[in-house]
């Protein structure tokens, strides 16, 4: 989260639950009104694929079905918005500090809770 700080976001909300699901850290980007739904992955190393193999199309699905209950939370205007990544490798144990990647906009909305979203006469 301090690194998030650091490079000028706003942190809104942490540990969300929505529904069955929840959104590590919901932040403002720094220079522009767009919310940011931020899933952190921390691996010991980049074998296997990091953090970034870890976000299957299941969990983007869930993360996006967390994401629309948020938004229906909020007053509108609903802000624009967007799904970043950031992958912490390292080993607390190592007294190196660990490598951060901040991965912007790694995906976009899924099709499947936009759809059961505006069926339920959001979208209009």
């Amino acid at each position: 989260m301090d690194y998030l700080v650091g490079k000028g976001y706003r942190i809104a909300a942490q540990r969300v639950k929505c529904g069955r699901g929840e959104l590590d850290i919901v932040a403002v980007a720094p220079g522009v009104v767009e919310l940011v739904f931020v899933e952190v992955k921390t691996r010991a190393s980049h074998e296997f694929g990091g953090g970034v193999a870890a976000l299957t199309p299941r969990k983007r699905r869930a993360l996006c079905r967390s994401a629309l209950i948020f938004l229906r939370r909020m007053k509108p205007p609903q802000p624009p918005f967007r799904f970043d990544l950031v992958e912490i490798i390292g080993n607390p144990d190592d007294p190196m500090p660990p490598e951060i990647n901040h991965f912007e906009r790694c995906f976009g909305m899924e099709r499947n809770p936009v759809v059961a979203w505006m069926r339920r006469g959001r979208g209009k």
